[in-house]
Protein backbone atom coordinates (compact mmCIF):
# COMPACT_ATOMS: atom_id res chain seq x y z
CA UNK A 1 0.00 0.00 0.00
CA UNK A 2 1.34 3.26 -0.85
CA UNK A 3 0.76 6.51 1.56
CA UNK A 4 0.01 9.16 -1.51
CA UNK A 5 -1.78 8.83 -4.87
CA UNK A 6 -1.01 6.69 -7.79
CA UNK A 7 -0.86 8.14 -11.07
CA UNK A 8 0.03 6.39 -13.88
CA UNK A 9 0.24 9.11 -17.27
CA UNK A 10 0.78 8.61 -20.77
CA UNK A 11 1.07 11.30 -23.47
CA UNK A 12 1.85 11.26 -26.59
CA UNK A 13 2.64 14.19 -28.94
CA UNK A 14 3.15 14.15 -33.04
CA UNK A 15 3.85 16.97 -34.93
CA UNK A 16 4.72 18.02 -38.82
CA UNK A 17 5.13 21.16 -39.82
CA UNK A 18 5.25 21.40 -43.72
CA UNK A 19 5.51 24.20 -46.36
CA UNK A 20 6.27 23.44 -49.65
CA UNK A 21 6.48 26.05 -52.38
CA UNK A 22 6.37 25.69 -56.21
CA UNK A 23 6.77 28.20 -59.16
CA UNK A 24 7.55 27.63 -62.98
CA UNK A 25 7.30 30.89 -64.95
CA UNK A 26 8.20 31.09 -68.79
CA UNK A 27 8.42 34.82 -70.83
CA UNK A 28 9.21 35.03 -74.55
CA UNK A 29 9.92 38.32 -75.67
CA UNK A 30 10.51 39.18 -79.35
CA UNK A 31 10.59 42.63 -81.25
CA UNK A 32 10.29 41.18 -84.28
CA UNK A 33 13.31 42.94 -85.65
CA UNK A 34 12.57 46.36 -83.86
CA UNK A 35 16.26 46.38 -82.68
CA UNK A 36 17.84 45.61 -85.75
CA UNK A 37 15.69 48.59 -87.03
CA UNK A 38 17.91 50.45 -84.60
CA UNK A 39 20.86 49.61 -85.73
CA UNK A 40 20.11 50.51 -89.23
CA UNK A 41 18.95 53.74 -88.27
CA UNK A 42 22.58 54.38 -86.79
CA UNK A 43 24.10 52.97 -90.16
CA UNK A 44 22.19 55.47 -92.73
CA UNK A 45 23.07 58.69 -90.27
CA UNK A 46 26.30 58.94 -92.25
CA UNK A 47 24.49 59.40 -95.62
CA UNK A 48 22.91 61.53 -93.42
CA UNK A 49 24.99 64.40 -92.33
CA UNK A 50 24.73 67.98 -92.51
CA UNK A 51 28.24 68.70 -92.23
CA UNK A 52 32.03 67.48 -91.06
CA UNK A 53 33.83 69.03 -89.55
CA UNK A 54 35.93 70.55 -91.84
CA UNK A 55 32.91 72.49 -93.29
CA UNK A 56 34.52 75.03 -92.30
CA UNK A 57 32.54 77.57 -90.36
CA UNK A 58 28.53 77.41 -89.81
CA UNK A 59 25.27 78.36 -88.96
CA UNK A 60 24.16 75.46 -86.64
CA UNK A 61 20.61 74.49 -85.51
CA UNK A 62 19.43 71.87 -83.09
CA UNK A 63 19.26 68.28 -84.84
CA UNK A 64 22.46 69.34 -87.34
CA UNK A 65 25.03 66.29 -87.53
CA UNK A 66 28.62 66.40 -88.09
CA UNK A 67 30.93 63.85 -88.80
CA UNK A 68 34.51 64.39 -87.04
CA UNK A 69 37.29 64.44 -89.57
CA UNK A 70 40.40 61.87 -88.98
CA UNK A 71 42.68 65.48 -88.81
CA UNK A 72 40.52 66.98 -85.68
CA UNK A 73 42.08 68.10 -82.93
CA UNK A 74 40.03 70.12 -80.87
CA UNK A 75 37.71 67.70 -79.58
CA UNK A 76 35.91 64.70 -79.98
CA UNK A 77 36.34 61.10 -81.38
CA UNK A 78 37.38 60.99 -84.96
CA UNK A 79 35.11 59.40 -87.75
CA UNK A 80 32.15 59.75 -85.13
CA UNK A 81 29.29 61.66 -85.81
CA UNK A 82 28.01 64.40 -83.37
CA UNK A 83 24.47 65.63 -83.61
CA UNK A 84 23.99 69.51 -82.42
CA UNK A 85 21.70 69.73 -79.18
CA UNK A 86 22.61 73.41 -77.64
CA UNK A 87 21.21 76.63 -78.95
CA UNK A 88 21.20 77.58 -81.91
CA UNK A 89 24.05 79.30 -82.55
CA UNK A 90 25.78 81.28 -86.18
CA UNK A 91 28.97 81.12 -87.51
CA UNK A 92 30.36 78.16 -85.73
CA UNK A 93 34.43 77.09 -86.56
CA UNK A 94 33.42 73.44 -86.91
CA UNK A 95 37.28 72.78 -87.73
CA UNK A 96 38.05 74.05 -83.98
CA UNK A 97 34.83 72.81 -81.97
CA UNK A 98 35.10 71.10 -79.25
CA UNK A 99 32.63 68.15 -80.17
CA UNK A 100 32.91 65.73 -76.41
CA UNK A 101 31.33 68.73 -74.93
CA UNK A 102 28.06 67.30 -73.58
CA UNK A 103 26.09 70.43 -73.55
CA UNK A 104 26.17 71.43 -76.93
CA UNK A 105 26.96 68.12 -78.84
CA UNK A 106 25.69 64.69 -78.53
CA UNK A 107 27.14 61.51 -80.31
CA UNK A 108 25.41 59.25 -82.29
CA UNK A 109 25.36 55.72 -81.70
CA UNK A 110 23.25 52.70 -82.09
CA UNK A 111 22.04 52.80 -78.12
CA UNK A 112 21.17 56.43 -79.05
CA UNK A 113 19.44 55.95 -81.91
CA UNK A 114 17.48 53.24 -81.01
CA UNK A 115 15.99 55.03 -78.41
CA UNK A 116 13.64 56.19 -80.47
CA UNK A 117 11.31 52.95 -81.71
CA UNK A 118 9.37 52.24 -78.76
CA UNK A 119 9.02 48.87 -77.18
CA UNK A 120 5.89 47.42 -78.75
CA UNK A 121 6.15 43.98 -77.01
CA UNK A 122 6.17 40.84 -78.66
CA UNK A 123 5.85 41.86 -82.85
CA UNK A 124 5.74 37.96 -83.91
CA UNK A 125 4.42 35.09 -82.26
CA UNK A 126 5.79 34.27 -79.18
CA UNK A 127 4.91 30.65 -77.89
CA UNK A 128 5.46 30.64 -73.88
CA UNK A 129 4.60 27.60 -72.06
CA UNK A 130 4.55 27.06 -68.27
CA UNK A 131 3.57 23.76 -66.41
CA UNK A 132 3.88 23.31 -62.89
CA UNK A 133 3.01 20.34 -60.82
CA UNK A 134 2.92 19.20 -56.88
CA UNK A 135 1.92 16.23 -54.94
CA UNK A 136 2.26 16.47 -51.57
CA UNK A 137 1.42 13.74 -48.35
CA UNK A 138 1.57 14.77 -45.23
CA UNK A 139 0.96 11.48 -42.66
CA UNK A 140 0.97 11.93 -38.60
CA UNK A 141 0.22 8.88 -36.74
CA UNK A 142 0.14 8.61 -33.00
CA UNK A 143 -0.58 6.24 -30.53
CA UNK A 144 -0.84 5.71 -26.53
CA UNK A 145 -1.62 3.72 -23.55
CA UNK A 146 -1.70 3.95 -19.86
CA UNK A 147 -2.46 0.70 -18.72
CA UNK A 148 -2.41 -0.94 -15.12
CA UNK A 149 -3.13 -4.92 -16.28
CA UNK A 150 -3.37 -7.76 -13.79
CA UNK A 151 -2.01 -6.13 -10.37
CA UNK A 152 -3.13 -5.50 -6.89
CA UNK A 153 -3.13 -1.83 -6.05
CA UNK A 154 -3.64 -0.15 -2.98
CA UNK A 155 -3.50 3.58 -2.19
CA UNK A 156 -3.86 5.83 0.58
CA UNK A 157 -4.99 8.42 -2.05
CA UNK A 158 -6.33 8.18 -5.46
CA UNK A 159 -5.74 5.94 -8.23
CA UNK A 160 -5.54 7.66 -11.52
CA UNK A 161 -4.81 6.27 -14.69
CA UNK A 162 -4.77 9.13 -17.54
CA UNK A 163 -3.85 8.96 -21.91
CA UNK A 164 -3.21 12.14 -23.62
CA UNK A 165 -3.00 12.13 -27.59
CA UNK A 166 -1.67 14.95 -29.64
CA UNK A 167 -1.23 14.98 -32.90
CA UNK A 168 -0.95 18.63 -34.87
CA UNK A 169 -0.59 18.38 -38.57
CA UNK A 170 0.45 22.25 -39.92
CA UNK A 171 0.67 22.14 -43.56
CA UNK A 172 1.11 25.64 -46.03
CA UNK A 173 1.29 24.88 -50.20
CA UNK A 174 1.87 27.62 -52.48
CA UNK A 175 2.06 26.51 -56.06
CA UNK A 176 2.66 29.59 -58.97
CA UNK A 177 2.40 29.06 -62.99
CA UNK A 178 2.49 32.01 -65.29
CA UNK A 179 3.10 32.33 -69.17
CA UNK A 180 3.74 35.52 -70.70
CA UNK A 181 4.00 35.16 -74.75
CA UNK A 182 2.27 35.54 -77.92
CA UNK A 183 2.11 38.40 -80.03
CA UNK A 184 0.51 42.35 -80.07
CA UNK A 185 -1.49 40.77 -83.60
CA UNK A 186 -2.66 37.57 -81.70
CA UNK A 187 -0.90 35.35 -82.84
CA UNK A 188 1.51 32.45 -80.65
CA UNK A 189 0.72 30.43 -78.26
CA UNK A 190 0.72 31.47 -74.08
CA UNK A 191 -0.37 28.59 -71.91
CA UNK A 192 -0.58 28.28 -68.34
CA UNK A 193 -1.08 24.61 -66.82
CA UNK A 194 -1.02 24.02 -62.93
CA UNK A 195 -1.73 20.69 -60.95
CA UNK A 196 -1.90 20.24 -57.26
CA UNK A 197 -2.74 17.40 -55.35
CA UNK A 198 -2.54 17.64 -51.74
CA UNK A 199 -3.06 15.18 -48.57
CA UNK A 200 -3.16 15.33 -44.84
CA UNK A 201 -3.54 12.45 -43.05
CA UNK A 202 -3.72 12.28 -39.27
CA UNK A 203 -4.30 9.59 -37.51
CA UNK A 204 -4.49 8.93 -33.44
CA UNK A 205 -5.39 7.05 -30.41
CA UNK A 206 -4.95 7.47 -26.63
CA UNK A 207 -5.58 4.34 -24.60
CA UNK A 208 -6.03 4.71 -20.58
CA UNK A 209 -7.00 0.87 -18.94
CA UNK A 210 -8.08 -0.84 -15.70
CA UNK A 211 -7.95 -4.29 -16.15
CA UNK A 212 -7.71 -7.63 -13.98
CA UNK A 213 -6.49 -5.41 -11.35
CA UNK A 214 -7.77 -5.02 -7.41
CA UNK A 215 -7.49 -1.29 -6.58
CA UNK A 216 -7.99 -0.22 -3.48
CA UNK A 217 -8.37 3.80 -2.90
CA UNK A 218 -8.64 5.99 -0.26
CA UNK A 219 -11.47 7.61 -1.63
CA UNK A 220 -13.16 4.68 -2.22
CA UNK A 221 -12.76 3.57 -5.43
CA UNK A 222 -12.12 -0.43 -5.17
CA UNK A 223 -12.39 -2.84 -8.29
CA UNK A 224 -11.36 -6.17 -9.35
CA UNK A 225 -11.05 -8.23 -13.11
CA UNK A 226 -13.03 -7.00 -15.40
CA UNK A 227 -13.50 -3.23 -14.01
CA UNK A 228 -12.11 -0.45 -16.26
CA UNK A 229 -11.10 3.22 -15.96
CA UNK A 230 -10.41 5.00 -18.59
CA UNK A 231 -9.88 8.83 -19.53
Amino acid sequence: MTAGAVTVDAVDAASIEATIVMKAISSTTNDGGASLLGTLVDNMASSLLTYSSVSGTRDLIVGDSVRVASGHTAGGVTGAVYVFTGLSASDVALGSEDFSNGDRWTRLTAESASTFIPALGNLTGSDSVGVGGLVARNDVRGSVSANIDNATVSAAGDVTVTATENATLLADITAKVSSSGGSMFGEGTSLAVNGTIATNLVLSAASATLTRSEVTAGGGLGGDGGQHLGH
